[in-house]
């Protein structure tokens, strides 16, 4: 039988042992266009989707309505104007079985042109009202935050600062309305690019992560079509002692470039792709990584794109094919006949988070969900392959993060119970509840204890009238009305050019070593007063 004393020493082990689980999060995007291709063998609706293996679910994309700059559907039926139920609910019923599942609305996107972000970042009256109808655009449809995926800031010039006072607006406006009205924080987070070019022009990188709760950093497309020789979509390292392949051109130098202009390591979040780049080769007996090619590769029976194949075709394509393992660059590769295809597979994927682990990074992200062998039928592995892959590969290292089967509660729609699925059973993340602190990279939310289920009759039009009061964005770098702004920008950008290519990669804490102590040091305190405490 336990004594008094030894309760209050298990209670002290036991918020260690809490404190110490780092966070990793396990970001996954669903893109809306992909239960309507051409070919309905690669119909990936809301259905299909497994929130078990995601800590974050992201739904890709919203529009911005320039006339009004309110974020708006790119697809009638996200908001149920087809009839039928809005596919926004029922991306977000998903939270009824699985409470810790955060979901995200994400606006942009590549085929989506500027002019809505340029809109909107033009004023401070434009930041502020866009900011302001965000909130009760993602209240409305139960989202827990916004990701924001410009591409890319910086023409005209202007939007590369403004853009970053766009993210502190929106930092407030969340803030503020979770003070208010007593409810979870909504997160924020954006997509980055991988292109130092892109990076430089359109990214106050320090400025930039201060203000969001995690940047997903889109680490894949370093290789495509347009090369000239054969290589990876995204490789984890350079390939130095070859020439021909820039040392840039993945993920390794990517992360470094964006932790020395200030980036928060535990606010990156590193991409995954679920699609392989292929080639036609120019001589069909020369295989190797680096070979000449004519141009991109054939293009693929159910997305019909060209040099681009999603991992389940590959596996149907190149089922006969050689498949090879490229030690250099950490990726496999595989080729028949002139088709060669570089990809990312189970053993790569482990090895990126691995990679990502040790270097104290703040997550994983999958680009996406319809890519991988979501039928289970292509690649002989059983569902979700790739997805899985990751999954296990975070386990190992917070072995906390487990599936387990369990029968899902009533929902309101048929899409969202048609199977039987899996839930995570996790405390991989904080539960500190954020409001106008800076965000820390770390901060998934508690479930709120105020019921926020959207019905039929809450799917009207948004009022214009806020329930809550909206705080006065006004970040203290920006007065327009002042002469002294050129000073305080040159304060604002003062780290905007720290990339020095020539500097020695430093070294960095490992899982094991201080970035834990760095993690836990609050808790460790907290934990040294209980036990003073309780002597």
């Amino acid at each position: 039988m336990l004594t008094p004393g030894c309760f209050n020493l298990w209670n002290y082990f036991i918020l260690v042992l809490l404190c110490t689980a780092q966070a990793f999060r396990r970001v996954c995007y669903f893109t809306n266009w992909s239960c309507d291709l051409l070919e309905p063998a690669a119909h990936f609706c809301i259905s299909d989707i497994d929130p078990a293996y995601c800590s974050h679910l992201i739904y890709a994309f919203a529009n911005i309505n320039t006339t009004t700059l309110e974020l708006s559907p790119t697809r009638p039926d996200d908001v149920g104007l087809k009839g039928g139920i809005p596919r926004y609910q029922k991306f977000n019923d998903f939270k009824l079985q699985y409470p810790q599942l955060k979901t995200l609305l994400s606006v942009g996107g590549s085929l989506q042109q500027s002019i809505g972000f340029s809109k909107v970042v033009e004023s401070a009256r434009s930041r502020t009202d866009f900011s302001q109808r965000a909130v009760e655009y993602l209240r409305k449809w139960n989202f827990d935050g916004l990701d924001l995926d410009w591409e890319y800031p910086g023409d005209p010039p202007e939007t590369k600062r403004n853009y970053t006072l766009l993210l502190h607006d929106l930092r407030l406006q969340f803030a503020e309305e979770a003070r208010q009205a007593g409810r979870e924080r909504l997160l924020l987070s954006i997509a980055a690019p991988v292109s130092p070019e892109k990076r430089e022009k359109g990214f106050q990188v320090e400025n930039v992560a201060r203000e969001v709760d995690f940047i997903n950093l889109m680490a894949y497309d370093f290789f495509g079509g347009w090369n000239k020789i054969a290589g990876f979509n995204s490789p984890l390292f350079g390939r130095n002692s070859d020439p021909r392949f820039s040392p840039m051109m993945n993920v390794e130098w990517t992360v470094n470039q964006w932790i020395l202009n200030g980036a928060e390591r535990q606010k990156l979040t590193v991409g995954i792709a679920g699609y392989g780049v292929g080639y036609t080769l120019t001589n069909d007996t020369n295989y190797a990584v680096g070979a000449k090619v004519v141009g991109p590769g054939e293009k693929g029976p159910y997305r019909h794109m060209e040099g681009q194949l999603a991992y389940y075709e590959i596996c149907e394509l190149f089922e006969n094919a050689t498949y090879k393992w490229d030690p250099v660059q950490k990726s496999p590769y595989a080729y028949i006949e002139d088709q060669w295809v570089g990809f990312d597979n189970n053993r790569s994927v482990a090895e990126k988070v691995n990679w990502m682990v040790h270097q104290n990074l703040g997550g994983v992200m999958l680009w996406s969900l319809d890519l991988d062998d979501f039928k289970g039928t292509f690649c002989k592995n059983g569902k979700f392959p790739l997805l899985k892959s990751i999954h296990e590969a975070v386990a190992k290292h917070f072995p906390e993060i487990t599936i387990t089967t369990t029968t899902p509660p009533p929902t309101t729609t048929t899409e969202a119970t048609t199977t039987t699925p899996t839930t995570i059973s996790t405390t991989t993340e904080s539960t500190t509840t954020m409001t106008s602190e800076i965000p820390t990279g770390n901060d998934v939310l508690p479930r709120s204890t105020t019921p926020n289920v959207k019905t039929t009759k809450d799917m009207g039009e948004i009022d214009n009238r806020p329930d809550w009061d909206p705080v006065n964005t006004k970040p203290p770098y920006e007065d327009n009305k002042t002469n002294d702004e050129d000073e305080i920008d040159d304060r604002f950008d003062e780290r905007e050019n720290m990339i020095d290519d020539k500097i020695k990669r430093q070294p960095v804490a490992t899982k094991s070593g201080s970035n834990q102590l760095v993690q836990s040091s609050f808790c460790f305190g907290a934990a040294f007063v209980i036990w003073t405490l309780t002597k």
